[in-house]
């Protein structure tokens, strides 16, 4: 009787264990790394910033006259991180979330005073002031995220796109994380 009592302490540390394990590997998969390309596709500087108001990039200068686009630049970020995009009074929120395990995915809120469209794979959304649109993401698949209407200067907007680190990227988003 005590030979199976102790067989099945055993068998229950091990699946302690075991639970343990799988619930650290699923938190480092729900903290996993990856960039955020950001590109100006307005016509005034667009600044990136992460949720504590800090410059998550360089401003991005804007496109010049015959151009589609500005400047663009990659910020590392992990999963539930927030970019604060802002050109002039436009304002987005991009923030990072996994719809599943080891999936990207990016949730777009509109902090303007006005609505904003987000076009992805030929689909146009609007979205109203103060409301949240959640997309999956695939690796590199670009997201655009515009004012609406047009002012008379122009369309203001960025377009975002998350990556997916190799693993020699791992070591320099850690640290730049960190800072």
């Amino acid at each position: 009787a005590q030979l199976a009592a102790a067989e099945q302490a055993a068998t229950a540390a091990r699946a302690a264990e075991a639970a343990k394990a799988a619930a650290a590997a699923e938190a480092a998969k729900a903290a996993e790394s990856f960039k955020i390309f950001v590109r100006n596709v307005g016509k005034e500087p667009l600044e990136v910033a992460d949720a504590a108001g800090k410059a998550a990039t360089k401003p991005l200068a804007a496109a010049k006259p015959g151009e589609a686009a500005g400047e663009g630049e990659f910020a590392y970020v992990t999963t539930g991180s927030k970019l604060t995009l802002r050109s002039g009074d436009w304002r987005v929120e991009v923030e990072t979330y996994a719809p599943a395990p080891g999936e990207m995915g990016l949730k777009i809120r509109d902090r303007a005073a006005t609505p904003i469209i987000v076009e992805h794979g030929g689909d146009f959304a609007t979205v109203a002031t103060g409301v949240t649109k959640a997309y999956a993401a695939k690796h590199s698949e670009f997201f655009w995220v515009k004012e609406t209407p047009a002012t008379k200067e122009g369309r203001r907007g960025a377009g975002v796109a998350a990556f997916r680190l190799d693993d020699a990227e791992k070591a320099k988003a850690a640290e730049a994380l960190k800072q």
